[in-house]
């Protein structure tokens, strides 16, 4: 059955999370992280954790993460809110964290660091959860908008000065719905996650898993970060 073309990425993930709870969404390292009922209920806890530091419509939050299932959450996380995700890559320069967040008025940053010397000390830090109840999620619903912007993701600067660019939810569903069809993608796919999150294509790499109900597989650090 075809997916409605302006749904939303939390709406259709939903449905994929009631109709198959128990299927594996990520796993890491061969090691099973999160089925479709867990990855929801850790994201909607965080997302309560996100609330508390000031998190809603419209929020930036900077995603101080390597590539892990941590980062997954988050995304998921912040759209809850209608907030808007950015990736800052923990290996980067901190003259480059720095003018990221002061540039994109970051609202808070998720780290599994305590400290983070370039980040404005009025800006809060939210650690990753490790678990949640099941039954988390289940009050949560839908408020997301098409326009509502989804991630701002940095240029690399090759042909100047890096700017951040805005991708709305609009733009997002409905390659990753493309994708899904032209790729011939299932819940019986299982997809690897390679490229970093600070690249705007690894949106493609988690999405079309999430949305088709396959899984998503991130494998160890010989393998591009």
């Amino acid at each position: 059955e075809a997916y409605p073309i302006m749904a939303s990425f939390l709406a259709l993930l939903d449905q994929q999370r009631r109709s198959r709870p128990a299927t594996t969404a990520i796993a890491s390292c061969g090691e099973v992280t999160h089925s479709y009922a867990g990855l929801w209920a850790q994201s909607a806890a965080l997302a309560t954790e996100l609330q508390a530091r000031g998190v809603g419509v419209s929020s930036i939050v900077g995603l101080h993460l390597h590539k892990s299932p941590d980062v997954i959450v988050a995304m998921l996380a912040c759209w809850m809110n209608r907030a808007a995700f950015m990736p800052l890559d923990p290996d980067a320069p901190g003259a480059r964290l720095r003018r990221m967040t002061d540039e994109c008025e970051v609202d808070c940053v998720v780290s599994d660091s305590v400290s983070l010397p370039w980040l404005d000390a009025t800006t809060p830090i939210c650690a990753p959860l490790t678990s949640a109840d099941l039954t988390l999620g289940e009050a949560w619903t839908d408020k997301s908008e098409p326009e509502d912007l989804a991630y701002v993701i940095y240029s690399s600067g090759s042909t100047g000065r890096p700017k951040g660019v805005e991708v709305t939810h609009r733009g997002l569903v409905n390659v990753l719905l493309a994708q899904i069809e032209v790729f011939d993608l299932s819940a019986d796919s299982r997809l690897l996650w390679l490229l970093s999150p600070s690249f705007d294509a690894s949106q493609s790499d988690i999405g079309t898993a999430l949305l088709a109900g396959a899984s998503i597989h991130i494998g160890g650090p010989s393998l591009a970060r």
